[in-house]
C-alpha cells in the first residue's frame, strides 16, 4: 500500500484516482469490497501523511469523511481536512471545500465563499470546478440563473475531458431552445 501513497505524493494521477476510488467506494485497489483492516491501514497512512503537510492525503481523506463509506462519516472533520487542503492551494482541496460551502457540508452554506475556492480552483486550471461553477449559474446558487453562463462553465470544463461537464452541457443544450433567424 505504501508504494501506492508515495506514487500519489509524486504526483501520480492515476494512483490518486485509484486511492480515491478506494476511500470513497470502500474499495480495495482491485474494486472488490476492503477488508477492514487494510482500508484502516490506508486511513492511517493517509493521516500519518497530513501531518507532513501531504494535501493529497488530506483531500482523499475529506472525501472518505465526507462521503462516509470508508470511515465514520463525519462533516465537520471532512471540512476541516478541505480547509487545510485549500491553505495549501491544493486545487482539488478548494473544489472540495467549494462544494462544502455549496452545500452546507460541515460549514455553514455560504454561496459566496463556494464561489471563490471554485475560482480559485478555476485559475489552477481545475475541471471540477469548472462544472461545478456551471452548476452554480444554472441553478441560480447565490447568483442569478444564467444557463447562458452555465453552458459556458460546463463546455470549458468539458473541453477539459470532465465526463459529468459533458453530461451537464449534453442535458443543457439538449433543452435549450434553438432560435433561428
Amino acid at each position: 500500500m505504501t508504494k501506492i501513497v508515495d506514487e500519489v505524493f509524486a504526483g501520480n494521477t492515476v494512483a490518486y484516482n485509484s486511492l480515491s476510488e478506494c476511500v470513497r467506494k470502500n474499495v480495495d485497489l482491485e474494486g472488490k469490497p476492503s477488508k477492514k483492516d487494510w482500508m484502516d491501514n490506508l486511513i492511517f497512512e493517509l493521516e500519518m501523511s497530513t501531518l507532513k503537510g501531504k494535501s493529497e492525503a488530506m483531500v482523499l481523506l475529506g472525501y472518505a469523511y465526507l462521503d462516509g463509506k470508508s470511515v465514520k462519516r463525519n462533516a465537520v472533520k471532512a471540512a476541516n481536512y478541505a480547509k487545510r487542503a485549500a491553505s495549501l492551494h491544493d486545487a482539488r482541496g478548494e473544489v472540495l471545500l467549494g462544494f462544502m460551502y455549496a452545500n452546507g457540508y460541515g460549514v455553514k452554506l455560504n454561496y459566496k465563499r463556494a464561489m471563490e475556492w471554485f475560482n480559485a480552483a478555476i485559475s489552477k486550471g481545475n475541471s471540477s470546478a469548472l462544472n461545478n461553477m456551471g452548476a452554480v449559474y444554472e441553478e441560480g446558487l447565490g447568483v442569478k440563473k444564467d444557463i447562458a453562463m452555465a453552458i459556458k462553465y460546463y463546455k470549458q470544463a468539458a473541453e477539459k475531458g470532465n465526463d459529468l461537464a459533458k453530461t451537464n452541457l449534453s442535458r443543457l443544450q439538449s433543452a435549450t431552445p434553438k432560435t433561428s433567424v
